[in-house]
């Protein structure tokens, strides 16, 4: 499985799990090849630093955010749009 690191360091990053080695860095543009399920599912387990290659981000059709709506602010708009069918 292809790995990204989303935290882009000048001198890359590296990760160390179970003595293997990963390195990401402008050579392979932060992108690396995880063979063991168990090291790719450590590693996605922190996904503010590392994301599956490919995978939608943040924003795209088909990401999940974790944004949760401005407080209050549904409530306003059902609000806005009752008035509006009201008229």
């Amino acid at each position: 499985m292809k790995i990204r690191c989303i935290i882009r360091r000048k001198a890359g990053s590296s990760q160390t799990i179970d003595g293997v080695t990963y390195r990401w860095n402008d050579q392979n543009d932060h992108v690396c090849e995880v063979a063991h399920e168990a090291h790719a599912e450590k590693l996605l387990a922190h996904p503010e630093s590392w994301v599956v290659e490919g995978a939608p981000e943040a924003g795209e059709e088909g990401a999940q955010t974790a944004e949760k709506p401005t407080r209050g602010r549904r409530r306003k708009q059902e609000a806005e749009a009752g008035e509006e069918g009201a008229q």
